[in-house]
């Protein structure tokens, strides 16, 4: 069971788009969608790169990984840029050392106090 249906969805692409990359008919797109033909080893590993998935998981033989809203983490990330653009260079240095603090003690599982100051994470080391 091909999953090329929900992973052209996924990444808000149409038939259209996806056979131009491809460089394959829409009606083969709409063929191997509605599992009326097989799909060659060369076109799967293609469509493994253009959803950065493996060729499991375009067979559906792997489970696949929560659903990924590629819009929304698009508009996330230019929400995000937009804000730093606006920072000085010691706030950025605050809010690298707050995401770096946050993702040592994830996994570390340390029970520290969190600190976004890259000299307390420093000190703190050192004792």
């Amino acid at each position: 069971m091909y999953r090329i249906r929900d992973l052209r969805e996924d990444h808000d692409m149409t038939q259209k788009e996806l056979s131009a990359k491809l460089g394959v008919s829409v009606v083969a797109i709409s063929h191997w969608e509605n599992y009326q033909t097989d799909i060659s080893g060369e076109t799967l590993l293609k469509l493994s790169d253009i959803f950065s998935v493996s060729v499991d998981e375009i067979l559906g033989k792997k489970a696949p990984g929560p659903k990924v809203m590629y819009k929304e983490i698009d508009n996330i990330y230019q929400f995000i840029i937009s804000k730093l653009e606006s920072l000085s260079s010691s706030e950025l240095l605050r809010i690298q050392g707050a995401a770096d603090n946050i993702l040592m003690n994830r996994n570390n599982n340390s029970t520290q106090p969190v600190t976004s100051r890259p000299e307390d994470r420093v000190n703190r080391k050192a004792n």
